[in-house]
């Protein structure tokens, strides 16, 4: 999305959404935003090299035990594992569309 802010403004109102965080990474602005049962992320695009980021991410209470389920089925991460600066550890796999989807543990309190 090319303005995150306002994105953020219309996910929170419409759908009743809260922030749950907001970080950079990867020279990315990412926001979280959770409610009603789902957690969507925003990701600011990179005007540098015209890319508009659009995946799918699922909340995991046990990222390496999930990773080690998918290698047992043939999959394999496309980037990461990865932990964020607010110690989410998160993990890419493209789907068998092509499409992207991030799995993502949010930990309450230290790394595990």
């Amino acid at each position: 999305m090319s303005n995150i802010e306002n994105s953020k403004n219309f996910y929170s109102s419409f759908f009743h959404l809260q922030k749950m965080d907001q970080f950079q990474f990867m020279n990315e602005e990412i926001v979280f935003l959770e409610g009603n049962g789902i957690t969507i992320e925003l990701i600011k695009a990179n005007p540098e090299n015209n890319v508009y980021a659009a995946h799918f991410a699922f909340k995991v209470n046990d990222l390496k035990k999930t990773i080690d389920d998918l290698k047992n089925k043939g999959f394999y991460p496309s980037e990461g594992p990865f932990i964020v600066e607010n110690k989410w550890k998160t993990v890419f796999y493209e789907g068998p569309d092509g499409e992207e989807f991030e799995l993502i543990q949010v930990n309450e309190g230290k790394v595990s």
